[in-house]
């Protein structure tokens, strides 16, 4: 419990001050408080993390972004250098303040899920390398327990999340740093819902003249089966007269 409050109060800055800082060497002993230090420190990895695979992926969509006028492609090569400049001890500062994520506006919805799915991976990854190394107050007692410990770090390892490949995900060139108005959204979702009427319009053509000509053949075979019924029956009626001509002149001879 103790290990957990300390944790936190690293973590979010809190620095305590000497005499409490003495009361807990006291209490604790130095290399635990070493060990704190040593998590917490080891847990920082993971900061700006995140921003380096944006700023990344988005150095690689605007190699290929020819379009682009030449202000536009300054406003994106600033985004990704403050985003690749993002360490544990340097946080993110967006060259305008006025639209500080910006860079969503470069990145795709599979991108940002692959990005996560990334970034989550690393985290994972981090925290059971520190836990590994620096984590349980236990490691500090060498009679002690150590199997909660590693139950723990076993659960960690099987509850990792598989990250998705973005390099599976096409590269495309990036759009204007500038967010859409309302009106430019609005005729997009019109464009693209009218797009997928006349496919749908199309799909349902298509399978109607199928039908029709299905239809048709059809017909053709029954008619071409009620030819074949008459053609049939006529010849049973011609051979059925020339038997009772024969079976007639036979009478008449008999008489």
């Amino acid at each position: 419990m103790v290990w957990s409050v300390l944790l936190l109060l690293v973590s979010f800055g809190i620095i305590p001050d000497r005499s409490f800082a003495q009361a807990l060497s006291s209490a604790l002993g130095a290399t635990k408080l070493d060990g704190l230090k040593n998590f917490s420190e080891c847990q920082n990895q993971v900061l700006g993390h995140r921003e380096h695979l944006i700023g990344d992926r988005l150095e690689a969509k605007l190699a290929i972004s020819t379009a682009l006028k030449p202000e536009e492609h300054d406003i994106w090569a600033a985004q990704i250098r403050a985003l690749q400049q993002v360490t544990a001890s340097r946080p993110y500062k967006a060259p305008d303040e006025k639209n500080s994520q910006r860079y969503f506006l470069g990145l795709t919805n599979d991108e940002q899920v692959a990005i996560n799915s990334r970034h989550t991976r690393f985290t994972q990854e981090v925290n059971l390398a520190c836990e590994k190394k620096y984590g349980s107050m236990t490691r500090y007692s060498p009679n002690a327990d150590h199997s909660g410990q590693a139950r723990y770090e076993q659960e960690l390892h099987d509850n990792m999340q598989t990250p998705i490949d973005i390099s599976t995900i096409e590269v495309a060139p990036l759009p204007g740093p500038y967010p859409k108005l309302r009106a430019q959204m609005q005729e997009e979702r019109r464009a693209t819902q009218q797009a997928s009427r006349q496919a749908v319009a199309q799909t349902m053509s298509s399978c109607t003249d199928g039908a029709k000509g299905l239809r048709m053949s059809i017909m053709a075979d029954k008619m071409q089966q009620a030819r074949q019924y008459e053609g049939t029956f006529g010849q049973r009626a011609r051979r059925f007269r020339s038997r009772y001509k024969s079976y007639a002149r036979c009478r008449r001879q008999k008489t």
